[in-house]
This record gives C-alpha cells, sequence and structure tokens, in this order.
C-alpha cells in the first residue's frame, strides 16, 4: 500500500526523525508515503542535505510570493526532489495571485516535477481563493506536468472528475475527504467519480496525522464495500497509479 498523502509532526528543533515514520510507516504496511513537508521550521537547505530513503518520498511546500522561491525549488530540483506543494488558503494565494502561481508552475514544469494543490474547501478564506479553480486556471494556460489535487476537491469533487476528463495530466488523492464527510451525500459523489474514472488517476492517502491511519483505512474499505468499489479498482488506487506517476518523473 502507498500512502500518497502523508505529514509528519517534526519537533521545534528541526530534527527529521525518518525511523520514526519508517516505524509508523511498517506498523501500518505502508511501502511508500509522498511525504508532505510544510513545517516553516525545517528550511530548503536542510531537507537538501538529507539522503532520502527510497520508500519516503518527500514533497516541498515552498510560498511563490517570495522572490526566493526560484532560488529554493532550483535547489530542490538538483537533489531530485521531485514533488512541491502549495496551500491556497493557508498561504492566502488570492485569484488576483493565480498569474503568479502559473509562471511558478511554469518553472515547475520545466523542471519535470510535480504541483500538488491543496483543494480542501473551507476556512475563513473560503471565497477568496479555491484549490479547483487554481488548477482549472493552470491547464487551462497550458501547464501539462503532472498536477495532483489533494483531498480530490471536497465538495468540489465533481468539477475535479470534469477536468481530469479534459486533462490527461490531472491527478487527485482522496485523502482526508472519505473520513470527513462520511454520511454526506458528497461520499457518493466520490464513489460517482472513482467508477466514472474506472479508478484511474485517483491515489489514497490518509492526510495522517489528521486522520489516523487505522481510521483513514477503515473508512476506505467501508466505503469500497458500501459503493461495491472492486478489488481491481482498489489495487490501482492503493499501489499502481501512483507508482506510475513517480515512474514518470
Amino acid at each position: 500500500m502507498i500512502d500518497a498523502h502523508f505529514h509528519y509532526d517534526f519537533t521545534n528543533d528541526s530534527k527529521l526523525d525518518l525511523n520514526n515514520i519508517e516505524k509508523i510507516m511498517n506498523d501500518n504496511s505502508i511501502e511508500k508515503i509522498l511525504l508532505h513537508i510544510i513545517d516553516p521550521c525545517l528550511s530548503v537547505k536542510q531537507l537538501c542535505n538529507i539522503t532520502w530513503p527510497t520508500n519516503i518520498i518527500p514533497s516541498v511546500m515552498l510560498n511563490p510570493l517570495e522572490k526566493i522561491c526560484s532560488l529554493e525549488l532550483e535547489k530542490l530540483k538538483n537533489h531530485n526532489i521531485r514533488f512541491v506543494k502549495i496551500l491556497p488558503y493557508e498561504q492566502n494565494i488570492d485569484y488576483k495571485d493565480f498569474p503568479k502561481i502559473l509562471e511558478y508552475a511554469k518553472k515547475i514544469q520545466e523542471y519535470n516535477m510535480c504541483l500538488v494543490i491543496c483543494a480542501a474547501y473551507g476556512s475563513k478564506n473560503i471565497y477568496k481563493t479555491n484549490g479547483i479553480h487554481l488548477a482549472e486556471y493552470l491547464l487551462g494556460n497550458g501547464i501539462i506536468s503532472p498536477l495532483i489535487v489533494a483531498h480530490g476537491g471536497m465538495t468540489k469533487v465533481l468539477d475535479t472528475l470534469l477536468l481530469m476528463e479534459e486533462y490527461p495530466n490531472l491527478f487527485m488523492d482522496i485523502s482526508f475527504s472519505l473520513y470527513y464527510w462520511w454520511g454526506s451525500t458528497v461520499i457518493q459523489d466520490y464513489a460517482f467519480v472513482i467508477k466514472k474514472m474506472s479508478g484511474k488517476r485517483i491515489f489514497y492517502g490518509s492526510d495522517y496525522p489528521n486522520v489516523t491511519i487505522e481510521q483513514s483505512l477503515n473508512i476506505f474499505k467501508d466505503f469500497c464495500y458500501k459503493y461495491d468499489i472492486n478489488s481491481s479498482i482498489q489495487q490501482n488506487i492503493l499501489n499502481s497509479n501512483f507508482s506510475e506517476l513517480c515512474n514518470s518523473l
């Protein structure tokens, strides 16, 4: 199993406890993770000085609105870190900033890297920005490199589907959303999207530690049982799809 959306709460002394992360993985039979590093205590220099094991794939959050961002992105590329993440709500990326993000995405594309956009929908800025709208803007303006919509877009997962049908370089993970929206009609939309896409370009993710590994897996199993998601599609979501993406970078 691959967990394509994993966080770790690093301590304030900025030590990367990879051994503890691997223990969590081993205890839960997780073969590989995409580790999203959004801790401001950790510098790009520190992250580039680490020899990353093959089963922990780092994804680093940069601020594309800062001038230093282009230099930091180049450092990541030179150290073979291929995933970068942005959080539109938390980083206050407004609609007016979308052209700047497009230039950032073009550089990511040039470096053969993958951009992950958090598409959780909410917060006090609910109408000031949106990850799905940003993804559509980038795709519509010529970005053809892999682009992952994290959390599937939540209430906008049907919009994500329409974009995935139009753009073959768009992917999504289903982290957090099944857990958060369980019992609502949004869950039915996720089942519809997964079946409509035949499970392709969709990744399992836990969003650990916001959701425990056990909670995430139990919800995924219940979801697949309730909506009759067959074993072949489950295997694609849990493993094959993300492996194929990694092999393309």
